[in-house]
């Protein structure tokens, strides 16, 4: 008997702690520690793009216009030149109107037109009419200078042939007109009267150009005329190989 007693005494006793500490854990506050971790993740994501597209395109274009104008001075050049319309004449005198035309020369190889070919070795020679101490004396031509519509003239200059020193041209007459009647006489006024250029006094040299003869002259005309009137000496024909008339336009 007495051993079932303190079994049950002490399962009482049991309960009653067990009991207690609940009641105790129940009324008691929870001290709670808190542990706190802290992950910190720093992802930097650095994404650098660099898209470097370098086109460069180089056209160089240059365009060098480079405009020379060169302007001639047109006062003072030869007036003539081979291919001009020109007529060879003969039994004239000035102011009159045109004798012989186109005759009265050696042959095709000395017409008027080697006069102005530029030339020294051909040579221009006129029989005329008259006499052998005359003979050549009112021979010339007239002529349409085609480097102008009109033109001035103010000098001129003779180139000796190449022999017959007696048929050197010692004394001009030039005339101008306007006019497209060039046989007609009235039609020419006198520009100038005078001297050659070529020596009368000494021999010149065959195929050898004179002095120039200078004149005053302030009239453009558009065609002249060239008269011999009168040469070195006695001989069938007056003969030169060049001729020139210079002035502007």
């Amino acid at each position: 008997m007495r051993v079932y007693v303190t079994i049950t005494v002490s399962i009482l006793l049991a309960g009653v702690i067990t009991a207690i500490v609940i009641a105790f854990t129940k009324s008691k506050p929870i001290s709670t520690t808190t542990t706190s971790t802290t992950t910190s993740t720093s992802t930097t994501t650095s994404t650098s793009t660099t898209t470097s597209t370098s086109t460069t395109t180089s056209t160089s274009t240059t365009t060098s216009t480079s405009t020379s104008t060169t302007t001639t001075d047109r006062s003072f050049v030869s007036l003539l030149q081979s291919g001009d319309y020109m007529i060879g004449l003969w039994n004239i005198t000035a102011g009159d109107s045109s004798g012989g035309v186109n005759g009265r020369f050696s042959g095709f190889n000395e017409y008027p037109q080697q006069a102005i070919d530029g030339s020294l070795n051909t040579k221009y020679l006129n029989y005329g009419y008259g006499s052998s101490n005359d003979t050549g004396i009112d021979t010339g031509f007239y002529i349409k200078p085609t480097i102008s519509s009109a033109t001035i003239a103010r000098s001129i200059v003779f180139a000796t042939a190449n022999d017959s020193p007696n048929r050197d041209p010692l004394t001009i007459i030039l005339e101008g007109t306007n006019s497209s009647s060039l046989d007609v006489g009235s039609s020419w006024t006198l520009i100038y009267s005078g001297p050659s250029g070529i020596d009368s006094i000494n021999v010149p040299s065959r195929q050898t150009y004179g002095i120039m003869q200078n004149f005053t002259n302030t009239i453009a005309y558009r065609s002249y005329r060239l008269l011999i009137t009168s040469k070195r000496g006695s001989d069938n024909s007056v003969q030169y190989s060049e001729v020139q008339i210079w002035g502007g336009y």
